[in-house]
């Protein structure tokens, strides 16, 4: 029988989102709830989704949108370089100790109800939609919530007092804040890095309640000969989600029976660290190469 943690996840679909799923899955947890946000509007054009339908039609013609839109990249990347993507999980799997099935969630159609007890819909014009504040305001008083990403959490949220907000930043905080953190972690600091922290208004500001830097990524010798688009839609579909799934793991089986929702953390003095935007291009070629460069020092490659 799976344990079962006294776990919200709150999380729009996409890449994240599976990864912690399946690495729940595969290290043998569930979650008591889960918070499937569906976004009213077409994640990439921004516009209204069918606002003409009625409203159940309208919520799985938006479901079925998001779905298609945010898994895009993992299920064409595993059609199309399925070798380097099996090198990557493969390795990944056997490098951090789980079992690599926890992809079959990036890949394939499955159940939530295999993963969480209660499985509940919200139907959201962004996270200032009040439909989403009220479902935070009525989950059970000490309620952790495992917030997966995809935006900025307005301080509206934070207003919800029952609820408390656990993020897992793919960076060392708080040294590397912002965007693209297991990158520039790589290429500033030789090491790929990920930190749990509790939420606070502002962007990776809060306390933190565990960092792990990782040893050299295993990198598969074939992942040099993809063009950096590729490698970058790559990493972020099958590897930067996955290593934030291996620091949760880890943190879980680390503070095990622990309430969720008050683990010891440690403040951020808000004068250290540097946030980063989104790489460019160059930037980018800079970091893949550095990663090729540790894995070959350190064995790494597949």
């Amino acid at each position: 029988m799976p344990q079962l943690l006294k776990l919200t996840v709150m999380a729009y679909e996409g890449p994240m989102l599976r990864s912690y799923l399946g690495m729940l899955a595969a290290a043998g947890y569930m979650v008591d709830r889960l918070l499937l946000l569906v976004q009213k509007r077409d994640p990439a054009t921004r516009k209204l989704v069918l606002p003409w339908l009625p409203s159940g039609l309208r919520r799985a013609a938006a479901a079925r949108v998001q779905d298609q839109r945010l898994n895009h990249w993992p299920r064409q990347l595993a059609r199309r370089y399925g070798t380097v993507c099996r090198a990557w999980q493969d390795g990944l799997a056997e490098r951090f100790g789980f079992d690599a099935s926890a992809y079959r969630w990036l890949q394939e159609d499955c159940a939530y109800e295999a993963i969480a007890q209660s499985v509940d819909t919200l139907f959201v014009d962004g996270f200032k939609d009040p439909a989403m504040l009220d479902a935070l305001r009525a989950l059970p008083a000490r309620t952790p919530v495992l917030f997966t990403g995809g935006g900025l959490l307005p301080a509206t949220v934070f207003e919800a007092s029952n609820c408390r907000f656990l993020h897992i930043h793919p960076g060392l905080l708080p040294n590397v804040k912002g965007a693209d953190g297991m990158l520039w972690s790589v290429l500033l600091r030789a090491r790929a890095a990920a930190s749990a922290f509790y939420m606070e208004p502002g962007l990776d500001t809060g306390a933190i309640v565990r960092t792990t830097e990782f040893a050299a990524l295993p990198v598969p010798a074939d992942f040099a000969s993809l063009d950096i688009a590729t490698q970058y839609r790559l990493f972020y579909s099958f590897v930067d989600p996955m290593m934030r799934a291996v620091l949760l793991r880890d943190l879980l089986e680390e503070v095990a029976g622990a309430d969720l929702f008050d683990l010891p953390a440690q403040s951020q003095d808000p004068s250290l660290g540097t946030t980063f935007n989104f790489m460019n291009e160059r930037l980018r070629r800079l970091a893949f190469q550095r990663m090729h460069e540790l894995a070959a020092r350190n064995g790494g490659r597949g």
